[in-house]
């Protein structure tokens, strides 16, 4: 059942979406959310079909640390991420719902409270923080020098018309592991592309931006992001052909609504002449100005590699890694 705005119970519902997890990050995710201070928040864990899911160790674990207020949904079989998602947020009783996986870790212990009060502060409905990419090799954590979106500028600058055409035109998203929004226009918009879009929950941001609603940057660390380890990170054939599926259904979906999209992505023709330089050309040069960036500076902004370390408990240093398209 679907609580209304007037009988919301908490400030945060931190839904942690799994399927077939490696419970030791579940653990290490899940400690991360019970520390977070100066809101109240509940913990929704919706299982997509994992044979064996080993509920009564999750059960365990919260009995032991305390945690009352929580719950886990579960669907009897595999129904892809975008239904998972959704029947996360349906159980959710908090006004913001921020979606979490196995390995990504909440920043700090104030994070959360610090992002709901910039978006209601600002009232944006949806937005996102910095997310600090780590990979892991021989049980080091390493810090990556990586952010999605690619160009922050258009955010930075509060730039309407420069982050529609940043998302619609050069598809140059943020990960959806940073991201918050209001639980009542999540629920709008995943009932919406569910059963049209199966994996890529966080497809409702493009279709929401085109729906110009406007999107928030919280200018602050607020995510751990294990690199690599996301079904969007996915180098397998099936995984890329699954993908691409629902990036061409969001596009149509975008399309449906706003057909007004094309002109942006290809040029309106005037006059029988070209409008400009053609989309390959311009996409490039949107590329090459935020490699350019990444080339002469870093997107690494107050990183305290301390504050992963309070949670894997292991050496965690910098490196480096090539900011790929």
């Amino acid at each position: 059942m679907i609580m209304p705005s007037s009988t919301q119970m908490y400030d945060i519902s931190v839904c942690v979406l799994t399927y077939h997890p490696d419970y030791e990050r579940l653990f290490i995710t899940l400690t991360s959310v019970i520390r977070q201070k100066g809101c109240t928040c509940e913990i929704v864990i919706a299982d997509d079909g994992t044979p064996d899911f080993r509920q009564k160790e999750i059960e365990a674990w919260m009995a032991e640390h305390d945690v009352e207020d929580y719950c886990i949904v579960r669907s009897a079989a595999n129904t892809g991420t975008v239904r998972n998602a959704l029947n996360a947020y349906k159980a959710a009783g908090g006004r913001y719902v921020k979606l979490i996986s196995p390995g990504d870790y909440l920043y700090a212990d104030t994070v959360l409270a610090e992002m709901m009060n910039f978006m209601q502060s600002e009232k944006y409905k949806i937005a996102f923080g910095r997310a600090c990419y780590y990979v892991v090799t021989n049980g080091v954590y390493q810090l990556v020098n990586r952010m999605q979106p690619f160009q922050l500028r258009p955010y930075l600058e509060k730039d309407i018309s420069a982050i529609k055409e940043a998302y619609l035109v050069y598809q140059d998203y943020g990960v959806g592991a940073a991201f918050m929004g209001e639980r009542d226009l999540l629920i709008a918009y995943t009932e919406m592309i569910c059963g049209r879009i199966v994996y890529t929950e966080d497809a409702v941001y493009p279709i929401m931006i085109a729906d110009d609603i406007p999107l928030g940057f919280w200018n602050r660390n607020l995510i751990w992001y294990h690199y690599g380890s996301g079904i969007s990170d996915s180098v397998s054939e099936v995984w890329k052909k699954r993908l691409l599926h629902d990036s061409k259904v969001t596009l149509e979906i975008i399309i449906e609504r706003h057909r007004e999209i094309l002109d942006m992505v290809f040029g309106a023709q005037k006059d029988g002449h070209d409008a400009g330089p053609s989309y390959e050309q311009r996409r490039e040069a949107y590329y090459a100005e935020a490699q350019h960036l990444l080339d002469n500076g870093s997107y690494w902004k107050n990183v305290d590699p301390a504050e992963l370390v309070k949670l894997v408990h292991t050496d965690v240093v910098f490196g480096r890694l090539t900011n790929e398209k």
